[in-house]
């Protein structure tokens, strides 16, 4: 045992003891159980991820070692992913009453209840049909109503504060509040850039001259804005662009002054200075946008309160409901596209980034418009609301439309704080509401589930399998296992009591991946990994290339957890979190749409943190929505898929420096580019200094069989063509001088299959690499995958694990040559292949369900906009012609004003579209001629006065934006607080000069031989067409005159 431990721990530049203590233990207790002599070599078995796919070929690869009698002497089981579920099948198995050949000899065995039991469930995920998919789509519909409640809930709150400063009484024509106070930030960003300049070295610049700068640019500066004040208000833009000149001038003379008072260090100042200027521009970036989202959903409000036909589709949650359709349908097609045409040369990723950003702001802003409407112009009284017991309290408030409005506000403010602060504790919420829970008890009910048995538990408790699942399948065994479906305890084991090592199995690593998209000035951030190695098993917990450290020395809360959690963990590669391959907006998609495997998990390694204690949940949802994931130094990690960081599984005991590691690499590789290979060899050069070098086969000693030889091949060799080379071997250079050798079994058609194999190959052209998303094997899928797994590793004898040392010593280092352009265009990337492991859970009825909402929205919409279309050219029509009357002098008569009448009747309902305002404006100056060519005493030239001004207020009114935007400034409550009242005056001011502007707007185009000079006054009631009334309405700060179809700002 010394000598072996020595071996191990060689000190030069690596690790002094890459074997933790806990570990060395743990192998010697193994070895004496198994009486493995001390002398032999330490080896290990990669399973890598690949979902079921690789189970079935590992499962197949584990009875392969079993009959080779080689089974027992791996001291390191290494697991990813899909490899996990093998890995965990193959651990439970062992226990004190099941001695390890035992184990062995019930793998090997090609009748054995447990190869009945994993072959009979190889749908795992829906083993009872239609009913397990319904109970699949219920999981995933209350993930999604709990998510987007969550989402609501903080949204809605967030938009409360965007609306709170309106509230307080500002609005005018000059913009949000927020715009005003980004004014601040740029002015910082203007001081910081000045300031950047004036940090120079000393020979660059004089005292005099310095002076000079700053007295000449202070004094025009005090100039500027002095004039800005006395000049007079209707001078507009004039005092605007001496208030913004004077108040860059001004951060000249004040920078300067700021530097004298700071010790000089040039080099480090403007460093810190550009900076300072990144972080005004931010906040600057930030508050303008706020600024943009409060008017834009002001104006959408506006839009469904006046009935707009377009405010349905601009407003409703039709856009963000077909972005999660669009969500829903795509994210599944991330996987492997390589051997397709036509979409599948499309940037799926880069488009789902876009579609979740979009989809991010579509929501923001869909809850924004909702409260603006709720708060300002929905006519529900704060008695009709659950707070009217405040009302009742409060009898002598006068019910005005500031305090309703307050009211109102209330209403949802304080459900929202109060659910967020009452609930925020609860981090597992968020983890509930996804799909990790169903994952992980379809893991723990098919493959942890075989150690449920009296093998490990009293005779007298219930257990899915009454007789042992290592003896042979009768008719009365199979009878007597309880289905898949029962829900039964000890089908699960906690993570420290699964000890495989204490009796004789390996030390089984699990390997996952902490996301890290913060920097937390660690030396384990990096930018473009986006993630952290996590390997955790019983004996401890290592991160990233620190040691294996004790659970009782990390007081980790491993406690809490199972076997199958962590196994479901390691196979999380759908999620918000996915390594490098983390994006905002794929997040987003895969938050808001509830199809994630991630798992938030209490790290007590971390420093406390007041906001994570009290509002983990909160922190957890925002953050994992915009994918902002904190580092190794937060009491909180999102974990995921062991593949985002090493899909091999290889990186956990290359930190061991095992003299012998195995490694099935069962990822999705279609075209054989040996991506997850390519980037174990990186890493392992990069974090441990480890170098990795294939070997030639040719360059093999003849002490290995020419058949043996003939099954060694290169990443080169190894082609998706049917060949006879499925085996790599490498050789290992550890830093501390020692070597190992590496063997990879790559899943390949060979020559010699069994005959249901090939031909199963023979129907499924992408058999064995097909898609990871495939989650559900039938029979013979699982059947070909596990005996090509056996076939594949039954040269893997006694005789051969002892000649690789030798082989990969004396071998010559294989030349790897650079993949042509028409094969990069065809190689599969980590990018194509990250489809969900559960893609089959995917709920295609809620998928349809959303897509045809959507389609009718847009259908509704577009028929609208049709109709519009029809009614704007019949308008023109009609006013053509009345247009050519006129012109052909036609006598204006009650007829006329009857058309007139009709005309700017449904130019009103019509929006004012299609160009109808310039044709208007034309009639207008038709009928104003016509006017003057009436005679004074003429009764009708009131009338023909009254119409002319009608069509000219009518085709000169504001847009549809000014409109709202005055309805915005006046909208205002009184202010209830001194800001408010300061705001208050500059609302009223702007919102004056934006009238009379809009006001002025209408072209004086009045040719007549009597001028219109002022108002007509209006014809008595007899003389109005029928339901014509002289009502004045308010419309967003519109009056308009109904009946006459007269509109004036």
């Amino acid at each position: 045992m010394e000598r072996l431990l020595m071996a191990q721990a060689t000190p030069t530049q690596g690790p002094q003891h890459p074997i933790p203590p806990q570990e060395q233990e743990a192998l010697a207790d193994r070895r004496r159980l198994n009486d493995i002599d001390w002398d032999r070599p330490t080896i290990g078995l990669a399973l890598s991820g690949g979902g079921v796919r690789s189970a079935t070929f590992c499962i197949g690869l584990l009875r392969a070692l079993a009959k080779n009698g080689v089974l027992r002497r791996f001291d390191y089981l290494s697991t990813v992913s899909g490899g996990g579920y093998a890995g965990a099948t193959f651990g439970r198995l062992f226990s004190d009453k099941v001695k390890p050949e035992q184990v062995e000899h019930g793998l090997a065995d090609d009748q054995s209840l447990l190869l009945w039991w994993l072959r009979s469930n190889g749908r795992y995920l829906v083993p009872a049909g239609a009913r397990d998919l319904l109970q699949t789509w219920a999981s995933q519909l209350r993930g999604f109503v709990a998510t987007q409640f969550e989402v609501t809930t903080h949204i809605a709150l967030l938009s409360c504060l965007i609306v709170l400063p309106h509230l307080l009484g500002y609005g005018g024509g000059t913009g949000s509040f927020w715009w005003f106070a980004a004014l601040f930030p740029a002015w910082l960003a203007v001081f910081m850039a000045f300031a950047y300049w004036w940090s120079r070295d000393p020979q660059d610049g004089t005292v005099f001259n310095d002076l000079v700068t700053c007295i000449s640019s202070g004094l025009i500066a005090a100039y500027l804005l002095w004039r800005h004040f006395t000049m007079p208000a209707d001078v507009r833009h004039g005092r605007t662009a001496m208030l913004l000149i004077g108040a860059i001038l001004l951060a000249v003379p004040l920078a300067r002054l700021w530097l004298l008072h700071r010790r000089a260090r040039p080099a480090q100042d403007r460093v810190r200075y550009t900076v300072g200027l990144s972080t005004a521009l931010k906040y600057f970036t930030l508050l303008l946008g706020l600024g943009v989202a409060d008017l834009l959903s002001w104006y959408l409000a506006d839009k469904v309160g006046n009935g707009s036909p377009h405010g349905s589709v601009l407003t409703s949650a039709g856009l963000a409901a077909m972005l999660v359709a669009v969500a829903r349908f795509t994210l599944p097609m991330l996987q492997s596209q390589a051997n397709k045409k036509g979409i599948a040369q499309l940037p799926l990723a880069l488009l789902a980034n876009l579609c979740g950003l979009l989809l991010i702001a579509l929501l923001a802003l869909f809850w924004l418009s909702a409260l603006q409407y709720f708060v300002f112009m929905a006519r529900v009284s704060a008695s009709e609301t659950w707070m009217h017991w405040l009302v009742g309290w409060l009898p002598g408030a006068p019910p005005t439309p500031a305090s309703e409005a307050w009211l109102r506000w209330w209403t949802v403010f304080l459900p929202c704080l109060a659910y967020i602060v009452l609930t925020g504790r609860n981090l597992q919420q968020i983890n509930r509401s996804s799909l990790q829970a169903f994952y992980r008890s379809r893991i723990a009910r098919t493959y942890v589930a075989v150690g449920n048995s009296h093998d490990h538990r009293a005779t007298h408790e219930a257990v899915r399998f009454p007789v042992s699942p290592l003896s042979d399948k009768t008719p009365g065994n199979s009878a007597k296992v309880k289905k898949l479906t029962a829900l039964l305890d000890g089908d699960d084991v906690g993570l420290p009591a699964y000890v495989p090592h204490a009796h004789g199995g390996p030390i089984h690593l699990i390997n996952c991946c902490i996301n890290q998209t913060i920097d937390d000035l660690t030396d384990t951030y990096n930018a473009d990994r986006k993630g952290v190695y996590l390997s955790i098993s019983a004996l401890g917990l290592e991160v990233g290339t620190r040691p294996a450290e004790p659970h009782s020395e990390t007081a980790s809360s491993i406690h809490h957890t199972s076997l199958a959690e962590w196994i479901a963990i390691s196979g999380a590669a759908a999620g918000s979190g996915m390594g490098s391959l983390t994006r905002t907006g794929t997040a987003a998609l895969f938050f808001l749409s509830g199809l994630r495997l991630g798992y938030w998990w209490a790290n007590k390694l971390g420093r406390k943190s007041w906001s994570w204690l009290h509002l983990g949940k909160t922190r957890a949802a925002l953050q994992e929505m915009v994918a902002r994931f904190p580092g190794l130094q937060n009491p909180v990690w999102y974990l995921s898929d062991g593949g985002h960081f090493d899909n091999t599984g290889v990186y956990s005991l290359l930190k061991r420096e095992l003299s012998l590691i195995v490694l099935a690499d069962c990822g999705a590789d279609p075209s054989y580019v040996f991506a997850d290979l390519e980037n174990l060899t990186r890493k392992a050069r990069i974090d441990m200094d480890i170098a990795i070098d294939f070997i030639d086969p040719a360059s093999l000693s003849a002490s290995a069989s020419a058949a043996l030889r003939a099954r060694f091949g290169t990443p080169d060799s190894i082609t998706p063509d049917p060949g006879s080379q499925h085996l790599l071997l490498a050789r290992i250079g550890y830093p501390s001088g020692a070597s190992g050798c590496l063997l990879v079994v790559k899943p390949r058609l060979v020559c010699e299959l069994p005959l249901d194999v090939a031909g199963y190959a023979d129907s499924h052209r992408d058999f064995p690499q097909q898609s990871t998303a495939e989650q559900f094997f039938d029979e013979s899928q699982w059947e070909s995958y596990c005996q090509l797994g056996e076939t594949l590793g039954t040269p893997l004898d006694a005789g051969m694990l002892d000649l690789l040392p030798t082989l990969a010593e004396t071998g010559t280092v294989a030349r790897v040559s650079v993949v042509s352009d028409a094969d990069q265009k065809t190689a599969q990337t980590r990018r194509q292949r990250i489809g969900a492991t559960i893609g089959a859970s995917l709920s295609l009825g809620a998928i349809a369900t959303v897509a045809v909402t959507g389609w009718q929205t847009w259908d509704t919409h577009q028929q609208e906009a049709r109709s519009e279309q029809q009614g704007a050219q019949t308008q023109q029509s009609e006013a053509d012609a009345i247009q050519t009357d006129l012109e052909a002098n036609v006598a204006y008569d009650t007829k006329m004003h009857a058309r007139l009448y009709a005309l700017m009747q449904k130019f009103e309902q019509s929006g004012k579209a299609g160009g109808m305002p310039h044709v208007m404006n034309r009639l207008a100056d038709q009928l104003n001629r016509s006017c003057g060519l009436l005679a004074a005493d003429n009764p009708l030239d009131q009338r023909c006065l009254l119409d002319y001004a009608a069509l000219r207020a009518a085709a000169t009114e504001p847009s549809d934006w000014q409109r709202s935007m005055l309805g915005y400034a006046n909208a205002t409550p009184p202010p209830l607080l001194p800001l408010g009242a300061w705001f208050g005056h500059l609302r009223f001011r702007e919102s004056t000069q934006v009238a009379s502007s809009v006001a002025a707007a209408a072209p004086p185009e009045a040719v007549t031989p009597r001028p219109v000079t002022e108002a007509a006054p209006p014809p008595p009631e007899a003389s109005l067409p029928p339901n014509a009334t002289a009502n004045v309405g308010q419309r967003g700060g519109a009056a308009s005159v109904t009946g006459l179809g007269v509109t004036a700002a």
